[in-house]
């Protein structure tokens, strides 16, 4: 009876230890979700930002005359890249491209100032919030007294960029004559060349642009605030999403993200080139 006992506790151990093997093997071996995973295997961080959104991303150049994708957002990645003990990588494109890019696996993060909401969370995944900021309107400055409210840009030749959370505003309002462009740069061109009467857009690059251009300005016309700017990573990576927040806990003790907005907006009324 003891021998037949043996036999069945050792044939349940043997079940139990191939049944571990397999989850192991099912796992890669790893806890890790699979972007980190990849960001540990190839040692660097790629992100993806849409590098027109001053002070938290656009092109800059360096006393050799080399361009650089700097502002708050960079900052913040070069920041988990180092928590991750990585090089980070930084990829340039349309803003309406990077949650696509993610989802393929082209870039490991998305920061620039995308804002968490339901419709983006059905296909990826944020960190917590790292800004919260406001929105209205880029104009001439000769028609500021023109646009005052939302009710005043009926028949309004409006513009704003694709996919970001003012271009879905911009379609909401009545009257409207609205079109949607990829690029923030060349909106603010279009604007000053009076191909639109008014720019849908955030405050922060909003009021970055009007110190830029001494012929425009940027119009609170009561719109609500923006919403909460996270870090976007693809569904299924819940290790690299506790390492984000453990950077922006550890930010926002410290106050480095109000340094760094307050720092690259003062350099880029300074550096930036851009609406050439």
């Amino acid at each position: 009876m003891l021998k037949k006992l043996s036999s069945i506790l050792l044939v349940i151990a043997m079940i139990a230890s191939i049944a571990a093997c397999g989850k192991q093997e099912s796992n890669g071996g790893s806890s890790q979700g699979p972007t980190l995973a990849k960001i540990k295997k190839e040692g660097k961080l790629v992100l993806g930002t849409s590098a027109d959104y001053p002070p938290y991303e656009w092109i800059s150049k360096d006393q050799d005359g080399q361009t650089q994708i700097i502002g708050a957002d960079i900052a913040l990645a070069q920041a988990i890249a180092d928590e991750l003990g990585v090089e980070l990588v930084v990829q340039d494109m349309q803003f309406n491209a990077i949650i696509p890019s993610l989802k393929s696996g082209e870039v490991d993060i998305g920061l620039a100032g995308i804002v968490d909401n339901e419709e983006r969370r059905e296909v990826v995944d944020f960190s917590e919030s790292y800004f919260a900021g406001d929105q209205g309107l880029l104009v001439r400055k000769a028609d500021a007294a023109k646009y005052t409210s939302k009710d005043s840009l009926k028949g309004v030749k409006l513009a704003a960029q694709i996919g970001s959370t003012q271009d879905e505003l911009a379609k909401t309002i009545e009257g409207a004559d609205y079109e949607g462009m990829t690029n923030q740069n060349n909106i603010v061109l279009e604007l000053k060349n009076h191909t639109f009467d008014a720019m849908v857009v955030a405050g922060p690059p909003g009021r970055q642009f009007a110190s830029l251009n001494q012929d425009l300005v940027y119009q609170d016309v009561g719109f609500e605030d923006e919403g909460k700017m996270s870090v976007a990573v693809a569904k299924g990576n819940e290790d690299l999403i506790e390492i984000i927040n453990k950077v922006i806990g550890d930010w926002t003790k410290e106050g480095k993200m109000d340094a760094e907005i307050a720092k690259y907006t003062d350099l880029s009324s300074k550096e930036v080139e851009e609406l050439q």
